[in-house]
């Protein structure tokens, strides 16, 4: 197999040989999912194997359907911490984490639970 290309000067330029790199890998956790909560907001971090975005999806219940926005995406990291705000005081959230690294590959992390504070 050989590659041939073409620059605007009319230089035509060949190659024998062609690596393609494909990073078929889903970033992994490499370590504990953690949160911490206040009366109207929590943080989320976590820890992945390699550079990826990070972004929390929740809601008040299994189905979760609110998004923080896919961040960290330029440039990626490794340690992600996202903040949730304007949550409602003394309420059970679910969320899952979700970090893609830059092939596509998604870690999607299973549904967890945490409760704002201010329950009286």
């Amino acid at each position: 197999m050989f590659v041939q290309t073409t620059d605007v000067a009319g230089n035509v330029s060949t190659t024998t040989s062609l690596t393609v790199l494909y990073d078929s890998s889903i970033p992994t956790l490499t370590g504990d999912i953690t949160s911490t909560v206040t009366q109207t907001g929590a943080s989320i971090s976590w820890i992945t194997d390699e550079i990826s975005s990070s972004e929390v999806i929740y809601g008040l219940t299994t189905i979760i359907d609110q998004e923080s926005g896919e961040q960290d995406i330029s440039p990626r990291v490794t340690s992600h911490t996202v903040e949730l705000t304007g949550l409602q005081e003394c309420t059970i959230y679910f969320y899952k984490i979700e970090s893609t690294d830059a092939s596509g590959n998604i870690l999607s992390n299973g549904i967890h639970t945490l409760t704002t504070e201010g329950c009286v």
